[in-house]
Order: C-alpha cells, then structure tokens, then sequence
C-alpha cells in the first residue's frame, strides 16, 4: 500500500474552498429547477456545530432523495460548469460506487482504495441518493439483504486489498474466489436494482443504505421533506427542518466533540495536487 499523504494546514484550506465552489454550483442547480437537497453527515455536523467545516474535516456530504436524484443527475449534464465533472457508473466505466461525486478539473485528491482505478482523481464533494424503504418489516429486511449481498461482491472485487487488513481481507479475498466468474457490472446492476426498488411506490420510511455505516437506520421521509438555510463558512446551505432528530440518529450527542486523538480526516491519500 503506498504511504498516505499528510494534508497541511494551506491545502486543506485550498481544498475546502475548491469544495465550496463545487456546493455552490449544486445549490445553484437544485434551486433553478427546485430539486431538494440537504447537506447531512460531518458537514451536517458541521453546520450545526461550527457554522462551517468541521475544523479537522476535509469533504462535503449531501443528499437527495431518490425521484429528485435523477433529476439532479439530468440537470447536471446539460447546466454544470466545465471545470468540473460528474462523476457516476453512467459517466466512467471504472467507476462503482453507490454514490456521485462532483470533482474539480485539474486537481488530484487520490484516495488509496480508488487509487488503481482509472477514473478522474480530483477534489469531490458526495452526492448520496436516499432511497424509500418498504412499510413492511420483512420487506424492509429482504430488500436491505439484497443490497448488501451484491455490495459485498463488489467491494471486494472492485477495492483494493493493500488497504485492508486482517478479517477484512480474508473475507474480501474469498469473495473474489467464490464469485470469480460473477462479473463485476452484474453485480453493481443487482445492488442497484435493489437499492431502487421501492422507487415509485410512497412509503413512510427511507433509508441510505449506500453508506454502510448507516445502513440500520432508518428515518421518516418526513424529516427530509422541508428544509432551512443555515451558515455555512461564507455561503448558506439547507439543512432538513428536523436535522436535531437526525443527527441524533446518526451520532447521538453530536455536539460533543470527539476525543482530540479522532480529530483528524479519514481520507487516506496516496497524490494531492491543487
């Protein structure tokens, strides 16, 4: 595994600005053709908690609900800016993820698990879709099961395993034997299909279940549905009205720092140019 890179002090703040400027286009998008979104997760956190970034934080998150994400996806490739690029399954053949990315031309923010794959490397903000969930219990089980079934084949065949240690490679090392003749494009199809499956039917209940972290939780659409500005570094960003209950679905105590030990950037980079 290549050594990762330490962001200094003056990168990290040229990150976060090519960053601002990624948001700023998306916000610009979203409200000419009223498409809702919401920043959540660490820059949730950070909104709420700093009025900006988290201090130690390198990334922005946002998500939209699913029937907006296709929307959002359309309005992208006929209004962004050139010097950025969409970043999805549709837009680079090597790129399986469950999530877009928007990233900035001309820059590089390689992470070492992405770092073989020949896709556009630059600074990125997350976009995550947010999908409906089923009413009933056992549905909700069967279709997350699915999901994560296919998940698994593709990370352990599309990530790397230098990055991985102990349990975790074992495990990622024996799905690539047991699924050696499953492509990787039918699985990532499958996940898809099951992450969208509930896409046209109105449910109470949605979940996103592309970030593993938060793939229990789940929340009422309700929260998502109206939301507010709040300050963000020098722009304003919307936040869901009901963004108390969840974030502390996600975090519990989320204005509680963490210990000063965690306070760093999770991202493991192997080539930062800006």
């Amino acid at each position: 595994m290549k050594e990762k890179i330490v962001i200094e002090t003056e990168e990290l703040k040229k990150v976060k600005r090519y960053e601002l400027d990624i948001l700023q286009a998306v916000d610009k998008i979203c409200t000419k053709n009223k498409i809702n979104y919401w920043v959540d997760f660490g820059t949730l956190i950070g909104t709420i908690r700093h009025q900006g970034f988290i201090p130690w934080d390198d990334d922005i998150d946002i998500c939209i609900l699913r029937k907006d994400f296709e929307r959002f996806r359309e309005a992208c490739a006929k209004e962004l800016d050139k010097k950025f690029f969409y970043q999805s399954y549709e837009t680079e053949k090597d790129y399986y993820l469950w999530f877009d990315k928007i990233r900035y031309n001309n820059t590089i923010f390689k992470e070492i698990f992405l770092a073989k794959h020949n896709i556009h490397h630059g600074v990125y903000i997350d976009i995550f879709p947010v999908d409906n969930v089923p009413d009933d219990y056992r549905l909700r089980k069967r279709q997350r099961k699915r999901y994560q079934f296919y998940r698994k084949i593709v990370q352990a065949k599309y990530g790397g395993l230098g990055f991985r240690k102990g349990k975790k490679k074992i495990g990622a090392i024996l799905i690539r034997i047991f699924t050696f003749f499953v492509p990787l494009e039918y699985a990532y199809k499958k996940g898809t299909s099951a992450l969208m499956e509930y896409k046209d039917i109105e449910t109470t209940d949605v979940q996103m279940m592309v970030d593993s972290e938060r793939v229990d939780t789940i929340l009422p659409k309700k929260y998502y549905l109206k939301s507010q500005r709040r300050k963000f570094e020098d722009i304003s960003v919307p936040v869901p009205i009901e963004y108390d209950k969840v974030l502390s679905a996600w975090y519990g105590d989320y204005m509680k720092l963490p210990a000063e030990k965690d306070r760093k950037s999770q991202h493991k980079l192997s080539e930062l140019k800006l």
